[in-house]
């Protein structure tokens, strides 16, 4: 490689619970990606192997900026995590005493949607909103052009109160928020329990062969016509609908962008969810999907 092309290139890093991943980004293109484990014994654990990492790709790939995307608050330049060692932690500072290299650090929600609006599936618009459906229901919101940050938690898109009367327990501590109902965990755990309701259907059969429901056999059941699945299938998108609703209101993006594996679905998911939005909503699949973090993360010194 011709390393005078790549000095302007850029190293973005999306630090995971399980996986930290680094990926040099390049007219708009990763050139290179690496992958190390997540060490959650301390700060300067972390800290000292992601700079190693960094310091070993600059040989091979120079770049002018590091960005960094991570699970938690960033205030004020300090980072405070739950599933990381991180309290308060000025981890840009940190980062460039060890690299001698500017270092940007933002949630790792908001560098996904930073992402998706200048290399994905918004990258026309400059005001979107994007919704990842996992695990939980995560987002970040791009206000004309820029991420919307307010003290450090704006975006937490899954935490809008949905069912606020005998709502299900969040482990945010209030109750009746849209990740109870239409992060994938939720679709699987509605699934789960249908099948216990109705124990003669494809997706009770599924369950006592399997021992357990998930996505993959929740879509199999859907995909077979079994009706069981297909009524939970719509009361989740009924639920999802709700969220969509609410932030079109109250942000006014010109694009939603959905995220997480209940997307692959494609068509299967998206037709249906439209259906119920009717007018006036635009609602699309992110293209970066998994790629988005690292890409949005390099960005962040723009």
């Amino acid at each position: 490689m011709d390393k005078s092309k790549t000095i302007t290139a850029k190293l973005g890093i999306d630090v995971g619970g399980t996986d930290v991943k680094f990926a040099v980004i390049d007219n708009n293109a990763i050139v290179y990606r690496s992958k190390i484990p997540a060490n959650k014994e301390s700060v300067d654990a972390i800290l000292n192997e992601i700079c190693d990492e960094c310091k070993k790709i600059a040989k091979e790939y120079p770049y002018s900026s590091v960005g960094v995307g991570v699970p938690g608050i960033v205030y004020d330049g300090l980072l405070t995590t739950i599933n990381l060692p991180f309290k308060n932690t000025p981890v840009a500072k940190e980062m460039e005493a060890r690299i001698g290299m500017p270092v940007a650090v933002d949630n790792d929600a908001n560098c996904a949607a930073l992402g998706e609006v200048l290399g994905g599936g918004g990258k026309i618009y400059r005001n979107a909103v994007l919704i990842t459906l996992g695990t939980g229901v995560g987002g970040g919101v791009i206000a004309n052009g820029e991420i919307l940050r307010g003290r450090g938690c704006a975006g937490e898109l899954g935490h809008i109160i949905i069912q606020s009367e005998n709502g299900r327990k969040c482990t945010c501590g209030q109750t009746g928020c849209l990740e109870q109902y239409a992060s994938a965990k939720a679709l699987v755990r509605q699934a789960t329990e249908a099948a216990g309701e109705h124990p003669d259907s494809m997706l009770a059969q599924l369950y006592r062969e399997n021992g357990e429901l998930n996505g993959k056999l929740f879509f199999d059941a859907l995909h077979k016509n079994c009706p069981v699945a297909e009524a939970v299938f719509d009361k989740y998108l009924d639920w999802l609908c709700v969220g969509i609703k609410s932030f079109q209101m109250i942000f006014d993006p010109e694009v939603i962008l959905l995220a997480g594996g209940i997307t692959k679905q494609g068509d299967n998911f998206l037709k249906p969810l439209k259906a119920k939005l009717g007018e006036g909503i635009n609602v699309k699949i992110a293209t970066l999907q998994n790629d988005a973090g690292v890409f949005g993360a390099a960005n962040l010194s723009m």
